[in-house]
C-alpha cells in the first residue's frame, strides 16, 4: 500500500509490539482495534495539550470534543491506519515541546522535542512537511518580536549538538 521505506513500517510495528506486550494481548482483529482506539485517545490528548498551550483551556476542550466525534477520527481510530494516528499524536506533541522549548531553553524540552519529532517522522516520510510546520510555527510565535529574534530562535533550536545527533539518527 505505502512503500515509504523501512522506518515507515518499523515504527508502527515497534509500537504495536509495545502495546501487545504491555497489555498481554494476542494478535487478532479485535486487539488491533483496541490498540488503535488507545492511539486515538493518545492523539486527542496530544492535540488537547498543544491547543491548551496556544489557545487556552476552553478552546482546547471544545476542539478536542469536536475532533473526537468527527467520523474521520473515529474511523482512523478503528481501522488499520495506525501511522495516521501516530503522526497526529507525535506532530502535536513535538509542536507542544517546541512551544515549551521556545519559552524556556531547558534540556528536557529539547530532548522531548527531538524524540517526538523522530517518532513523527518515523511514522511516514514526512520530514519536510513536519519541518515546514515547525519552522512556520516558530515564525508565527516570534513574528511580533522581529526578524532578529526569529533568526536567533531558529539558530538556538536547530543549530546545536542535539540537532546534529538527531540528524545522524
Amino acid at each position: 500500500q505505502y512503500d515509504h521505506g523501512y522506518t515507515t513500517m518499523l515504527l508502527p510495528f515497534i509500537l504495536y509490539e509495545i502495546f501487545f506486550n504491555l497489555f498481554n494481548l494476542t494478535i487478532n482483529e479485535s486487539n488491533f482495534i483496541f490498540i488503535h482506539s488507545i492511539l486515538g485517545i493518545l492523539s486527542l490528548t496530544s492535540i488537547y495539550y498543544f491547543l491548551k498551550l496556544n489557545f487556552g483551556f476552553k478552546k482546547a476542550i471544545f476542539a478536542v470534543i469536536l475532533i473526537a466525534v468527527i467520523p474521520t477520527h473515529i474511523g482512523f481510530s478503528r481501522s488499520h491506519m495506525g501511522f495516521v494516528l501516530i503522526q497526529s499524536t507525535f506532530l502535536f506533541l513535538s509542536l507542544s515541546f517546541l512551544f515549551n522549548l521556545i519559552k524556556e531553553d531547558k534540556l528536557k524540552w529539547k530532548i522531548g522535542y527531538f524524540v517526538a519529532t523522530f517518532f513523527y517522522i518515523g511514522a511516514d516520510l514526512s520530514f519536510f512537511v513536519g519541518l515546514f510546520f515547525h519552522v512556520l510555527y516558530i515564525y508565527l510565535l516570534k513574528m511580533e518580536q522581529g526578524r532578529e529574534e526569529i533568526i536567533r530562535t531558529y539558530k538556538r533550536i536547530y543549530f546545536n549538538f542535539y540537532t546534529l545527533v538527531f540528524i545522524i539518527l
